[in-house]
């Protein structure tokens, strides 16, 4: 069951990841009042992101939150030869297909 919760709120970050990226490269185009409502939303997957990093990024890199988000914890450990590198490496590449030079 606890796979499940995991897995159910890493696909909620996901989903938030993709309204960072979508918000990022339309924001000048964008109306006041959408801003308005993407606001709430950026903040509420901003700070899942901060909790992610800091409980299932701390349990998968086994080591204690050096950064703030799961994507700069990425950043840190990319071009790390060890095993935090493989694994920062694989979050890398969808997240780098989604938003270019997001991680690395």
């Amino acid at each position: 069951m606890i796979i499940l919760y995991i897995l159910f709120w890493a696909y909620i970050t996901f989903l938030g990841f993709m309204v960072y990226v979508s918000a990022k490269a339309s924001w000048g185009k964008l109306k006041i009042g959408i801003k308005a409502l993407l606001i709430p939303a950026l903040l509420f997957f901003g700070a899942l992101d901060v909790i992610l990093n800091a409980t299932i990024g701390t349990l998968m890199f086994w080591e204690l939150p050096h950064t703030v988000t799961f994507s700069q914890r990425c950043s840190r450990h990319f071009y790390s030869n060890d095993w935090r590198g493989r694994l920062a490496r694989a979050f890398a590449v969808p997240l780098n297909a989604i938003d270019i030079g997001h991680i690395g």
